[in-house]
């Protein structure tokens, strides 16, 4: 075969700041003056391999500046239908049918989120089988049979406590699972959730909350059993000599002692004795009874089927009290293992203290199982007054709904408690004896809590999980400087909680308030525990949040707008009343286009000291209206998902996420994916509800298909509009037929040598220069044809079209001359000479130019080696 040279070209890159009609002239294509194109992921030994559910293999990567990237390895459907979305730095890989499932509610979003399958590596070689949970709604939860495990699964675990199983599905056959799964219909078929992992998140500590008032007066936990599920306990520390009275590992192949050293230190300060340290460490309860679930590996993660069992588990073994110090994303409560917390708390009457988590200060970052509106989710404070707010911890309010959480904190930062043998989680913080180590974070608050949880139950024998819930929260020391958010009922004081004649409901979230404003309100009731009776005044103090800031200001209401009925009461002793608390809220300013929380205690005061207090919370949103939004494709029919034509839908007023806390596009975040039924737009977490007024902002790509077997994408279409206003009923229609083609023009004439690679990206910042709260972004590859709509230009945040591709100059044609003239074909060598790296589409620079068209002798070169050339007395020029 003859080889011969080709003339080299630089690649061609086109970037738009907003969709528009038209494209702006390409440069010159030469080396020296060609746009480079935006970082583009390279293979790499550290990129991951992904098996989806759907069947489709993904490889994940990053682009030099930081961003993750997807590429299909191998796509189990019809080519190209699968889209990477950017949401937060969460790189998702979607595909119409993924997004209509999800809409329905029956898939769980973080199955295609390649970021958190490289994080809980499920990637390809490091796990042979995607791991599920099934859940059978609500029938389900009430039936005493488990379904059998769908077809290409294998059941792991009954979750009777949420009504569903583990499952485990073969990567091999996930194509067929996805298939049948797509086929199910009816209230019976199940919805899928990743079994993603959850992660591990006192000499001054202990008297600071006040347990030694509660061990004078006789309550140090004895006879109370607290449950910790955690990475296991040191068998062997003397500080729990005799007081382990169950425990079991649920992390396959791994036994319960502590390899780790999260859960000794956390038993610790629970429930530690302090034998090792003379009782300098001492836990709160150090009389308590420990049930130790080992639900956390030796590296620290557990996922949510293991924890569901050990929760079971430790609630059937008598645990009144249950301390989980992990948490995995910031959460609703409406996922499985909150709901797990919310279900066995209600049926067994254990409480369940968890931790906040350990999110960096960020606002509505609670993670999850905290979320859970039963658990008693705790922020980590300073050991040492003013008993600041740490740093590291997790702050609320909850996202989505922005109740309270945390509902209490604790000391959590620089603590010394035990330390499991052969483990070291802090090498640069020594302490005064071995035997102990020093940690910060929320999963040393929790225990905390805990413990005094096991102390007010010791007391209190009788009591279910709600009424020691109140008593901790209402009797909490709040921080006057703080947000309500950041602390709920403030910090625990167990001295208080074990000695007050009068507790109270610890939190009232009175929800939302929406157009026309009625009065909204919720009841407190005051218990009062004493031998004496007690008169008190009940005195509101409430604040308003400010959204963006995240600070609090005293709320100046009109007289009448927050009233508490009776505003005065006397308690008999062992008696109790209760109050109701109503919120005018026509009365309150118009609220942001975000929403207006507001956040308060009512005060139960005798003689202008605090008795005891509640918790309030409420959001005033603005007014709603329907959007209705419809698609066509490029043959006037209408435009439909099963063709793998999505929206997203964003608030640009309530959009949130940021910093190191990777959230997707979920409603939760102002967020919603969307997909066509028959040309008509449904949006996930919708349905038919109206939206918060404000702006917003809509993409939406329009595929065209071939109907032929197998499907072949004739054209993409992208469109929307960047930023519009939701300030009254509004109806939209994305008309493919309007488009307008791109084509990219050049000097001198060109060919591609791969298909265009469209990227169509939005980015809102707000808040301090450089803080991305919200970012979101989605790619769609391999293109023949790509149509843009115009839209109006964005004056929120960004957004912009990418289209990248790569042009050459058109392979050198040559012809042989002679009696039988002849064309011959040029081959592109792709071998590395010289030591340059001429792989992919870098080959084309290893290959020198002719100088211009010409008649040149063309000889026999053998295979085209340098070997080859020098055999012919010809150097090869190779840069």
């Amino acid at each position: 075969m003859l080889r011969r040279s080709l003339t080299a070209a630089a690649g061609l890159m086109l970037s738009v700041a907003v969709l528009t009609p038209g494209l702006p002239a390409v440069a010159n294509p030469r080396p020296d003056t060609a746009p480079q194109p935006p970082p583009a992921a390279r293979s790499t030994p550290d990129d991951l391999t992904f098996t989806l559910l759907t069947g489709d293999r993904i490889e994940l990567s990053r682009t030099p500046d930081g961003r993750p990237a997807g590429r299909v390895v191998f796509d189990a459907g019809p080519q190209g239908d699968v889209v990477f979305q950017e949401a937060n730095g969460s790189l998702y890989a979607l595909t119409g049918q993924a997004v209509r499932l999800i809409g329905m509610g029956r898939l769980d979003p973080e199955l295609f989120n390649l970021t958190r399958l490289a994080k809980d590596r499920y990637d390809d070689a490091h796990a042979e089988q995607i791991p599920v949970i099934a859940t059978y709604g609500k029938e389900g939860a009430r039936s005493l049979a488990v379904p059998a495990a769908p077809k290409g699964t294998a059941r792991t675990r009954a979750l009777a406590s949420i009504g569903g199983q583990a499952l485990r599905v073969e990567k091999a056959q996930a194509a067929q699972v996805w298939s049948s799964l797509v086929g199910e219909t009816g209230t019976g078929a199940p919805k899928l959730w990743l079994d993603h992992k959850m992660k591990a998140s006192l000499d001054v500590s202990v008297p600071a909350i006040g347990a030694p008032q509660a061990w004078r007066a006789g309550y140090d936990g004895a006879g109370v059993k607290i449950a910790v599920l955690d990475t296991g306990i040191d068998l062997n520390h003397p500080d729990f000599a005799g007081r382990i009275s169950a425990s079991r590992s649920f992390v396959p192949g791994q036994e319960v002692q502590d390899h780790f050293g999260h859960g000794t230190h956390v038993a610790s300060i629970a429930a530690g004795s302090g034998a090792a340290s003379a009782d300098k460490y001492r836990g709160v309860a150090p009389a308590a009874q420990l049930v130790v679930g080992k639900v956390l590996s030796d590296q620290g993660f557990g996922t949510i089927s293991d924890i569901i069992a050990g929760m079971e588990w430790a609630t059937a073994e008598g645990a009144k009290v249950v301390n989980m110090s992990f948490g995995g994303d910031p959460s609703d409560g409406k996922d499985p293992l909150s709901q797990a917390v919310n279900r066995i708390s209600a049926d067994t009457g254990a409480l369940f203290v968890v931790a906040a988590g350990n999110n960096a200060g960020w606002p509505q970052s609670v993670t999850s199982p905290a979320s859970a509106d039963r658990a008693l989710a705790v922020g980590n404070v300073a050991k040492t007054p003013p008993f600041a707010s740490d740093p590291s911890s997790s702050l609320g309010p909850r996202v989505g709904d922005f109740a309270i959480k945390p509902e209490i904190t604790a000391p959590g930062a620089s603590i010394v408690a035990a330390r499991a043998e052969g483990t070291d989680l802090n090498p640069g913080s020594p302490v005064d004896n071995p035997g102990y180590q020093n940690l910060t974070g929320t999963s040393m608050a929790s225990p905390h809590v805990a413990g005094a949880a096991a102390l007010v139950a010791q007391q209190h024998p009788d009591w279910n999980a709600d009424q020691i819930k109140d008593a901790l929260v209402s009797t909490a020391n709040p921080n006057p400087s703080a947000p309500v958010t950041w602390q709920g009922g403030g910090m625990v004081n167990a001295g208080r909680a074990t000695s007050s004649g009068l507790v109270a409901t610890g939190t009232l979230n009175l929800g939302e308030a929406n157009p026309p404003y009625q009065a909204i309100g919720g009841t407190v009731t005051l218990r009062n525990l004493g031998a004496d009776p007690v008169h008190a005044d009940l005195v509101p103090q409430m604040f308003k949040t400010d959204q963006e800031r995240y600070r609090q200001t005293p709320l100046d209401a009109p007289d009448g707008t927050i009233t508490v009925e009776p505003s005065t009461v006397d308690i008999a002793p062992g008696g109790s009343v209760t109050v109701r608390l109503t919120v005018r809220t026509a009365q309150l300013d118009e609220p942001e286009l975000s929403g207006t929380s507001y956040y308060g205690w009512i005060e139960a005061r005798a003689g202008g000291t605090a008795l005891t207090h509640t918790a309030v919370s409420w959001t005033k949103h603005p007014p709603r209206h329907r959007l209705t939004v419809r698609g066509v494709d490029r043959t006037g029919a209408p435009a439909h998902t099963t063709g793998y034509s999505l929206l997203t839908l964003i608030n640009l007023d309530a959009a949130s996420g940021g910093g190191d806390i990777e959230i997707g596009c979920l409603p939760q975040t102002g967020c919603y994916l969307g997909w066509y039924d028959q040309g008509t737009a449904n949006f996930v977490g919708l349905g038919a509800d109206p939206l918060p007024e404000g702006r917003y902002a809509l993409v939406t790509n329009i595929s065209d298909w071939a109907k032929q077997v197998p499907a072949a994408r004739l054209s993409e279409t992208l469109g929307g509009d960047p930023e519009f206003v939701m300030d009254r009923d509004r109806s939209m229609t994305i008309d493919a037929r309007k488009a307008k083609r791109v084509e990219i023009q050049t000097p001198l004439p060109s060919t591609p040598v791969l298909g265009m690679k469209p990227n169509l990206s939005w980015t809102r910042v707000k808040g301090v220069p450089g803080y991305e709260q919200f970012r979101y972004g989605t790619s769609y590859y391999d293109l023949a044809n790509i149509y843009l709509l115009p839209t109006p230009r964005a004056t929120t945040g960004e957004f912009n079209t990418t289209i990248g591709t790569r042009l050459v100059a058109p392979p050198v044609t040559m012809t042989a001359e002679g009696v039988r003239p002849s064309t011959l074909d040029p081959v592109y060598p792709r071998w590395s000479l010289g030591g340059n790296d001429c792989t992919d589409i870098a080959y084309l620079r290893c290959v020198p130019a002719f100088a211009s068209p010409g008649r040149y002798t063309v000889v026999d070169a053998g295979s085209g080696t340098p070997r080859s050339w020098r055999r012919l007395g010809c150097a090869a020029s190779w840069p």
